[in-house]
C-alpha cells in the first residue's frame, strides 16, 4: 500500500518561504560563528529580553514567525531585511518536469519501442 501526500500550490509556497526565512537565520548565526563571533541562541533572547525557548522554538519551526519576530530577530543579529515580491520565473529544474515514458511491444517477428515525452508543472496534481 502506498500513499500520496497532496500539497497545494498555495501551502507548497508558504511552506517554501517560511523554510527560506529560517534558513536565512540559521546561515546568519552559523556565519557569525563562523567568523569569530559569540551569537548564541541565549544571546538573541538576552538582547530581545524573551527566554532562550522561544528564539529556539522559531528556529526550528515549533511556533510561527511573526512579521514582529522576523524583524526582532534581523535586529538582534544586526541584519538588515530586505522583501521582495516578484513574478515566478520557470526554470529548467524548478517546478517543470519532464517525464519520458519507454514501452516496449513484442510481436511476433517485431518488437517496437515507444518514447514518449510530457512536460507538466510538478506543482498541480496529474495523477
Amino acid at each position: 500500500m502506498s500513499y500520496r501526500l497532496r500539497i497545494a500550490p498555495r501551502q507548497r509556497k508558504a511552506g517554501r518561504f517560511i523554510g527560506q526565512v529560517r534558513d536565512a537565520f540559521l546561515r546568519a548565526i552559523s556565519d557569525d560563528k563562523s567568523s569569530g563571533g559569540r551569537i548564541t541562541q541565549q544571546s538573541i533572547a538576552q538582547k530581545l529580553g524573551v527566554d532562550r525557548s522561544v528564539v529556539n522554538r522559531w528556529l526550528t519551526g515549533e511556533a510561527n514567525l511573526t512579521l514582529r519576530s522576523i524583524a526582532d530577530l534581523a535586529w538582534a543579529l544586526n541584519r538588515d531585511l530586505i522583501f521582495e515580491l516578484r513574478r515566478p520565473v520557470e526554470r529548467d529544474g524548478s517546478n517543470v518536469v519532464t517525464l519520458s515514458i519507454v514501452s516496449e511491444s513484442a510481436g511476433p517477428k517485431l518488437r517496437k519501442t515507444r518514447v514518449e515525452k510530457q512536460t507538466f508543472d510538478a506543482t498541480e496534481d496529474v495523477l
